[in-house]
């Protein structure tokens, strides 16, 4: 997963270590879990498709694409 990419908030995977389904998005990204079909949309890989997550992996892909703040030390 890289997370520099032209489309401000939307996370680039590497295709090279997903399978199949998950490329094509009927798999979890994360998990590989394929039933049921995974709802939550948390990025693309290169080209376009877009790949989801399950709803348990789905908030763990999120949290690491958010941007890391960090706050001057006082």
């Amino acid at each position: 997963m890289t997370f520099h990419d032209e489309t401000p908030g939307e996370v680039l995977f590497d295709p090279d270590g997903l399978t199949a389904a998950q490329r094509a998005g009927r798999a979890c990204v994360v998990c590989g879990k394929r039933w049921p079909a995974p709802p939550v949309r948390v990025g693309r890989i290169p080209g376009g498709e877009a790949v989801y997550a399950c709803a348990d992996d789905a908030p763990a892909v999120e949290q690491a694409a958010r941007p890391v703040t960090r706050s001057a030390a006082t």
